[in-house]
């Protein structure tokens, strides 16, 4: 009696483990990845406008000097 009752409560947990929880635990997963994606990617939309402002800056003619 005791074993068919916890067939039943452990195959009924496995079925909402893999019907509700096992998508839930993807779409948060996914989620978390999109945000970390995000966040990085704005970081790197700076690099370009930096690195141009950097070759602008030593292509000046007063940053090198004609005598040393």
């Amino acid at each position: 009696m005791f074993t068919t009752i916890w067939r039943i409560v452990s195959a009924t947990l496995r079925f909402l483990w893999l019907v509700l929880l096992c998508p839930l635990i993807i779409v948060v997963a996914t989620g978390a990845a999109v945000s970390i994606y995000r966040a990085g990617l704005s970081l790197w939309k700076d690099v370009p406008a930096g690195f141009y402002e950097l070759l602008c800056r030593l292509s000046r003619s007063d940053f090198f000097p004609d005598s040393f």
